[in-house]
């Protein structure tokens, strides 16, 4: 019973799918809000035409996020639940995007690749596109 009781308890505390998938959509809405500074803060679309050759755009952070809820919701299902199992790796990616200086530093490296393209944020864009038609999640 000693032994029980841990698993028990530990069983007890693990959310609902239905409150994975909610916390999911708020890891999906951070990641949107911190990739959106690329796409809708003038140093950062310049940075990005200079260094990325070119720059998606949006008039407002709004604008953006809408355009990443859409994108989500043409997703399979379980993208959010996924998220939520790699809550850790979303919010690391969110660390490496808000690092990114669109002042000083340039966005893309010569051979092309982006903050979206390594590290955590390149993880989780396997993790996307293995839930996601649409291919790249970011930049």
């Amino acid at each position: 019973m000693r032994r029980l009781l841990p698993l028990l308890l530990l069983a007890a505390c693990e959310p609902s799918p239905e409150e994975q998938a909610d916390l999911g959509r708020d890891l999906a809405r951070d990641y949107a809000q911190a990739a959106c500074r690329f796409y809708t803060d003038a140093a950062c679309i310049e940075n990005q035409t200079e260094t990325c050759g070119g720059a998606m755009s949006f008039e407002t952070m709004a604008d953006c996020t809408s355009f990443f809820s859409f994108a989500f919701a043409m997703c399979d299902d379980g993208v959010y639940a996924a998220l939520w199992e790699e809550e850790d790796l979303v919010l690391d990616c969110v660390a490496e995007i808000e690092a990114v200086d669109c002042v000083d530093g340039a966005i893309c490296a010569e051979d092309g690749t982006s903050v979206f393209d390594t590290g955590a944020c390149g993880e989780l864009d396997l993790i996307l596109q293995g839930f996601c038609d649409q291919g790249d999640s970011g930049a």
